[in-house]
Formats: structure tokens, C-alpha cells, sequence
């Protein structure tokens, strides 16, 4: 998975209807319109300060989808690697044993 498979604005979104929250609601907590909650609904990417004040108010943390993709990411490559060697050491066995 990659960062752009993550549309941080819908999961806001879905986060809001769960809570039981409305679009003004959130609005009130960000001070802003609710025409900017909507352009946030829409948004692949988001200021960190303004997906903190998001994650305070829905006490969600978005960021833990980042860290978790992150790890995700970096456990691919580990096992991508660990085949990789593995493979190489066989070559080797294969070269020795002749």
C-alpha cells in the first residue's frame, strides 16, 4: 500500500458520520466554514497541524494510519530481503555442491 491509496478526507469523513458528528459541527471545532469541512472530505492530503486539531477533536489517531503503513511498508522490504538472501545463499550451495 502507498500513501495515495490513503484518501485521508473520506476516512475523515467516515470517521465524522460514525461519531454521530455533523459537517458543523466540525466546522465549530475548526473554526471554519462547513464549505471547508466539505473541501476536507475531498483532500488525499492534509496538513499536519490541520489533521492534529482533526484528530483532538475526533480523538482518532489519523497519523496512526501513516505509522502503520510505514511499518507495513518496511516489513515488505524486510521479507523481500530475507528472500533474497535465501536465495542467494541456495545459489551458493548449488555452486559449491556443483
Amino acid at each position: 500500500m502507498t500513501t495515495n491509496e490513503i484518501h485521508i478526507g473520506s476516512i475523515i469523513e467516515q470517521r465524522v458520520r460514525a461519531g454521530g458528528h455533523s459537517v458543523s459541527w466540525l466546522a465549530g471545532i475548526l473554526c471554519c466554514e462547513r464549505t471547508n469541512v466539505y473541501s476536507i472530505f475531498r483532500r488525499r492530503s492534509i496538513d499536519s497541524g490541520l489533521l492534529y486539531r482533526i484528530s483532538e477533536a475526533l480523538r482518532f489517531d489519523f497519523f496512526a494510519l501513516y505509522s502503520n503503513l510505514l511499518r507495513e511498508n518496511e516489513l515488505d522490504e524486510e521479507m523481500e530481503a530475507e528472500k533474497e538472501a535465501a536465495a542467494a545463499r541456495k545459489r551458493r550451495r548449488a555452486a559449491i555442491n556443483g
